[in-house]
């Protein structure tokens, strides 16, 4: 695993200086100092035999470029608490599920049908906020 947790280092890196030498994205001055962080985890199953499912962690600073990457198994939940969130950050995570995806572990786990309702709210997205900004000024930092 520690060739992996690397190479996800590596790959932070990578990104970081992608982002800053060409992003088109000025940070509001809204915001002043506030911190903007993406939050998201994504699954990856090696092929083989020996299946393992890893769960790639990623926390990224929108406007600093600054990234955290950790690998973990896919026995590690997708949780906010797993990163250090200060005082007046703003965090925008992802807690989607895509169609397929649920479809799937409805047919190998033998689990409930999924729910209408519950297919249809993976269509939308929510934004939820304690920001006392302008619903605009919201929505900015979402696009």
């Amino acid at each position: 695993m520690s060739a992996l947790s690397q190479a996800a280092n590596g790959f932070g890196r990578m990104a970081e200086s992608l982002c800053a030498s060409s992003s088109p994205y000025a940070k509001p001055e809204f915001l002043g100092d506030r911190c903007v962080r993406l939050i998201d985890a994504s699954d990856e199953t090696t092929k083989g035999k020996d299946k393992t499912t890893w769960r790639l962690h990623y926390d990224f600073d929108l406007f600093d470029f600054k990234s955290n990457i950790e690998l973990a198994t896919n026995k590690e939940g997708e949780k906010l608490t797993r990163h250090a969130v200060h005082e007046g950050d703003i965090i925008i995570a992802a807690i989607t599920e895509s169609k397929r995806k649920m479809e799937r572990k409805v047919s190998k786990k033998q689990e409930k049908q999924i729910q209408a309702d519950t297919a249809e709210l993976n269509e939308y997205i929510v934004i939820i906020t304690s920001l006392d900004y302008a619903n605009e000024q919201v929505l900015e930092l979402y696009r």
